[in-house]
This record gives C-alpha cells, sequence and structure tokens, in this order.
C-alpha cells in the first residue's frame, strides 16, 4: 500500500485540480487579454450594453481562441 500522508489526493476533472496547474502568471495575462477585448468591444459599440455583456464576450471569444495575442497591446 503507498503511503500518501501530506500528499494532496485530486479527483479527476476536478476544477480546483485543473486551477492548481495553471501557471498564475498565465491567468494574469489572460486577464489581461479579456480585459482588453471587453474595452475594445465596447469602444466599437459606443458603451451601449452593461459591462458585464461586452466582458462575457470576449471571455468567450479568448478562451475559445478566437483573439490573436498578437492584437492585444500592454
Amino acid at each position: 500500500m503507498k503511503r500518501t500522508e501530506g500528499k494532496a489526493q485530486l479527483g479527476r476533472g476536478s476544477l480546483s485540480q485543473v486551477k492548481a496547474k495553471v501557471p498564475v502568471a498565465y491567468e494574469v495575462e489572460l486577464r489581461r487579454m479579456v480585459e482588453q477585448q471587453a474595452y475594445f468591444r465596447a469602444e466599437c459599440d459606443g458603451f451601449r450594453l452593461p459591462p458585464e455583456e461586452y466582458w462575457y464576450a470576449a471571455e468567450r471569444d479568448t478562451l475559445e481562441g478566437r483573439v490573436n495575442p498578437q492584437t492585444v497591446f500592454i
């Protein structure tokens, strides 16, 4: 029997397990990309919708890979 004291046992497919494996720098970069895309969407639309609508759309596009990281400015 293997000894597992002191080691975290993570279930397969657990969201916390996935988040634990994502580097913090990647999360910061991803948030920055979403933030900029949301602002650009709102600006192009004349800021007519609630900010959350632009954020959700930008987040969806970024996570699905529809945003080119080279077009996002620092």
